[in-house]
């Protein structure tokens, strides 16, 4: 799976934007370095407290899908607590090539065990929520958690982009092979290629 286009991901201005944000962001069109920056008290917080975050998204869950929920609860725990623990320290490192890298192999995940993309999606909301005590305590004052919370949800936009495109871009991949296994078989059973048209034309054919 390729990654995101760089161009797309990151801009070839690598310098970090004025407070006026006269340039364009660096990240997906939405985050600047020190919008990154800004959110390290609560991402280092994020981490440190990674088991009780994970516990608190996977009751949510449970909560929201119950019985309609795809992943057991073993499963939820592998594959979100792997990318809580990745992706945190992709953004604590500055490595959005790792933070991308992690985030296009949850969705190919998600789509291999066979997540519904509209539960994919509620999942990332649920995250967010489950986040919301740790950025309330990393905030002085009522205006800095209004900086912090669109800050955070901005970045969960971009966690949300990459995704998409991972899930989707491996469901065409899969699509394509399996199009294209059916059309071997099809040479194997028809070899004689005025058979397969003709075959081709039988099924195409309604009835009167």
């Amino acid at each position: 799976m390729s990654l995101v286009r760089h161009d797309i991901c990151i801009s070839q201005d690598n310098r970090m934007p004025p407070e006026t944000h006269t340039t364009r962001p660096r990240y997906f069109h939405l985050l600047w370095d020190e919008e990154i920056e800004r959110l390290r008290e609560v991402l280092q917080a994020l981490r440190t407290g990674q088991a009780d975050v994970l516990d608190r998204w996977y009751q949510l869950y449970s909560i929201h899908f119950g019985e309609a929920a795809t992943l057991s609860q073993r499963e939820f725990y592998s594959i979100y607590g792997e990318d809580i623990e990745q992706t945190t320290d992709s953004l604590l490192q500055n490595d959005m090539k790792r933070f991308v890298v992690t985030l296009q192999t949850v969705g190919e995940l998600l789509l291999e065990r066979g997540v519904p993309f509209r539960e994919v999606i509620s999942c990332l909301h649920l995250f967010e929520e489950s986040c919301s005590t740790l950025v309330e305590q990393h905030s002085t004052s009522e205006e800095e958690t209004v900086h912090l919370v669109l800050t955070f949800d901005k970045l969960s936009h971009c966690r949300t982009i990459v995704l998409a495109e991972a899930y989707f871009e491996t469901m065409r991949a899969r699509t394509t092979t399996r199009t294209h296994a059916l059309e071997r078989e099809a040479v194997r059973l028809a070899p004689d290629p005025h058979t397969r048209q003709h075959f081709h034309g039988i099924v195409g054919h309604s009835a009167a």
